[in-house]
């Protein structure tokens, strides 16, 4: 396999080696949702705060303020995932490795055996509307514009990719997995 390294946009690379294929992609940070995160955050911080000060510790306050302090933390990782979040895929002869990192930190990884990855794909609509675990699609820390089918499930990944570019990079896929 001749050695290869190729830019595909701005925010993927793409990596060949004698003995794997490597497609890093960086999020793409989404104005929109980086400002919704940063005042949710800031609101649902100011409203807890205030509320932890003026209120005695009840039951009702503890859940609410450990909700609210859940709410805070989600914002944050959405806001941190969206600036600096990147997905992976190393492809081997036998293995297909999917990792989502976050300042360098795996907090994702799925390793699927290439022989049984089929049907690698755009998804269509009716594929990611109608599923629950594509709930968190609009902040864009899940899903993708890439699909496979994998003993009987469907997995997704390429966040945010363009459909050009994700055809260019199933190309390159398909090459490494047949």
């Amino acid at each position: 396999m001749e050695e290869s390294d190729y830019k595909l946009g701005k925010r993927t690379v793409i990596k060949r080696n004698s003995n794997q294929l490597f497609i890093g992609i960086k999020m793409k940070a989404d104005f929109f949702i980086v400002v919704f995160s940063i005042l949710s955050f800031s609101f649902a911080s100011l409203i807890t705060f205030f509320v932890a000060i003026k209120a005695e510790l009840s039951f009702f306050i503890c859940v609410w303020l450990f909700a609210f302090a859940s709410a805070i933390l989600f914002l944050a990782y959405i806001f941190i995932w969206n600036l600096f979040g990147s997905e992976i895929i190393r492809i081997y002869s036998d293995k297909l490795i999917f990792e989502r990192r976050l300042l360098n930190f795996k907090i994702i990884k799925s390793v699927f055996d290439t022989n049984k990855i089929r049907n690698i794909r755009i998804p269509t609509a009716s594929e990611i509307i109608p599923s629950p675990a594509h709930s968190y699609d609009w902040f864009k820390i899940s899903g993708g514009n890439i699909a496979f089918d994998y003993d009987e499930d469907i997995y997704t990944f390429g966040i945010d990719l363009t459909k050009s570019e994700a055809s260019e990079i199933i190309a390159v896929i398909q090459k490494d997995v047949s």
